[in-house]
């Protein structure tokens, strides 16, 4: 019966960890990753999992993830869900796919003092992505999908 309790234990525990794979950071953390690799293309995606345009582009975000023509690109998906619905949304919702870019999830405080800092032309409307390489920053808060998001990198790779 020990035995039992003590797999049970453990499947229980390890599927607990699997559910985390995401990073709590807060907005100074995303300030340093804007301007942490001056060589890859940076692609800061702000998304929710209540928003069905944020969960539309990423699958496109997620692909360049492997990068592009040899241009190294990393793709950081920053959940705004709050502190609540992390463990009822964000992790079922991760469980459920398999994502290439990392997961981040912002710790929300409150988000006007965040978002300005970010970037100072966003409303706080989601989607919004940041792509940056070096200087060169591009700021867009709408919904990319595959055309729009070829024409973008394009931009960066080839100025």
């Amino acid at each position: 019966m020990s035995r039992i309790l003590l797999v049970l234990l453990l499947c229980c525990s390890t599927a607990q960890l699997d559910a985390q794979n995401y990073r709590s950071v807060s907005w100074q953390d995303i300030q340093q990753l804007a301007e942490s690799e001056p060589d890859t293309l940076t692609i800061i995606n702000f998304w929710a999992t209540w928003c069905k345009p944020c969960i539309a582009e990423m699958p496109y975000l997620d692909a360049l993830a492997d990068g592009i023509n040899g241009i190294p690109v990393r793709v950081v998906f920053v959940s705004v869900d709050d502190e609540q619905r992390r463990a009822t949304a964000l992790e079922p919702f991760l469980e459920r796919r398999t994502l290439q870019g990392e997961v981040w999830s912002l710790e929300n405080g409150y988000p006007y003092d965040w978002i300005d800092r970010i970037e100072p032309e966003w409303s706080g409307a989601i989607p919004a992505s940041i792509f940056i390489v070096g200087s060169k920053k591009r700021f867009f808060e709408q919904e990319l999908d595959a055309a729009a998001l070829q024409q973008i990198v394009n931009q960066f790779i080839h100025p």
